[in-house]
């Protein structure tokens, strides 16, 4: 393994890099509520500085919030099913979208 494949593993895929991200994707959800101590707000934002795909997930997640805000009262389902899907993040367990792709052949 190169000296470069390396650094890239230990930065992004070893186990410990995999905890780190499971621990800001928690912390993510604790600033998403307002939960959020000054500490681990400054270990977040390090951490979504340093990781592409972190960060990737923090805007997401930062979307939704945002667009359910402007459509005012949200139903429980729909907050259940988002809350479920964020748990799932950490882990990597999140399931593919149960919806269909759009037929475009049918235009």
């Amino acid at each position: 393994m190169s000296l470069w494949s390396r650094i890239r593993y230990t930065l992004c895929c070893s186990p410990i890099a995999r905890s780190r991200c499971r621990r800001a994707l928690r912390l993510l959800q604790e600033h998403l509520d307002g939960r959020i101590d000054v500490a681990s707000a400054d270990e977040l934002r390090q951490h979504l500085d340093h990781c592409r795909q972190c960060g990737l997930e923090a805007d997401l997640l930062t979307r939704i919030k945002a667009s359910l805000a402007r459509q005012g009262q949200v139903p429980d389902a729909s907050v259940r099913r988002l809350e479920e899907f964020a748990a799932r993040l950490p882990t990597g367990t999140v399931p593919p979208d149960p919806t269909p792709p759009p037929d475009v052949s049918a235009t």
